[in-house]
């Protein structure tokens, strides 16, 4: 098949296991600089320091990025001198895209009874949503039961001691950028208190844009109901395909724009039909193409990708990364 490309270099135009004992994170932060917010989402920037994050909770909490500076509750101090008696990991780091801004997210949990007891994590993540479980871990009495959320997507973890289901914890995609972070759990005789999370918190950088091509087909005669598209995510790209619906099968294709929201983490991708200088059938026409965005530092979590053709914009694909929509 004959086919148009075009290149275009855009620029900024789009926009390990056991981390939680690198941190005074466990603990409180001592004498270093923190800074306080009710909530945060994944910030792109943040100045140097140590960060603590606190929330309360009941049976289910939210692993929220919240600080704290200086508590002021009577609750008894978090144990930050022990180590804990098992890590565990969840998923495998190996093959993920941009590690160094994805650093993992790791669960600590504090056994905060006077008596041993055996703890079972179970999990589901935004990638497959089936509920799986990791094997027992006997803890005793004061001890730390470390988890490691080795990829970045969103989890639901369950906490169950002895016979018992004690609480569920969700974690979101923003607790993972390239900080250490650390959430802090009590386990009480009947729920799970939210110690809040500790995190370093250097600035990262957000996607960016290196360079964006899109090659398509001759066009052919065809109808709006051709219309249709894919995205994906591979190592640092995403690639798109699909068929664009145009006036008549001579339209050129390109990728009109390339924005990107920080607060929803989402890249929006506009493939254009234009008219060409060449003579045509009179018909409409269905033309087909392949377009790979290649991404610097991260990826976005979320791509959407749009059509234009007869002056409106329609969208047609989206993806996620590591979650299922």
């Amino acid at each position: 098949m004959k086919r148009r490309t075009l290149l275009a270099s855009l620029g900024a135009a789009g926009g390990a296991v056991g981390t939680a004992g690198c941190l005074q994170g466990t603990g409180t932060p001592g004498d270093e600089r923190t800074t306080t917010r009710a909530t945060t989402t994944a910030a792109t920037t943040r100045d140097d320091a140590t960060t603590t994050r606190d929330t309360t909770t009941d049976a289910t909490t939210d692993d929220e990025r919240t600080t704290e500076q200086g508590s002021t509750d009577d609750r008894e101090d978090w144990p930050s001198a022990r180590e804990p008696v098992e890590t565990l990991a969840i998923n495998d780091r190996e093959g993920l895209s941009f590690p160094d801004n994805n650093r993992p997210h790791s669960l600590v949990f504090w056994n905060a009874v006077d008596r041993e007891r055996s703890v079972r994590i179970e999990w589901g993540d935004g990638r497959t949503e089936e509920l799986q479980g990791i094997h027992p871990v006997s803890v005793p009495e004061d001890g730390l039961l470390q988890v490691d959320l080795q990829v970045p997507t969103r989890y639901d973890v369950f906490v169950s001691v002895d016979d018992g289901r004690l609480g569920e914890i969700r974690v979101g995609r923003d607790a993972f950028d390239c900080n250490e972070s650390a959430g802090r759990y009590a386990l009480r005789e009947s729920a799970i208190e939210d110690y809040g999370v500790v995190s370093t918190a250097a600035g990262c950088p957000a996607p960016s844009v290196v360079e964006a091509s899109l090659t398509a087909g001759d066009g052919a005669c065809g109808n709006r109901d051709d219309e249709q598209a894919v995205a994906g995510y591979g190592e640092e790209v995403v690639s798109v395909e699909g068929t664009v619906p145009a006036p008549d099968p001579c339209h050129d294709l390109a990728i009109a724009s390339l924005s990107y929201d920080e607060k929803t983490r989402t890249a929006r991708v506009v493939v254009a039909a234009t008219p060409s200088d060449d003579g045509c059938v009179q018909c409409v026409g269905a033309i087909d193409y392949e377009a790979t965005i290649r991404y610097e530092h991260d990826f976005p979590d979320h791509v959407e990708v749009y059509h234009r053709s007869w002056d409106e914009d329609r969208r047609v694909a989206a993806a996620a990364w590591n979650d299922d929509i």
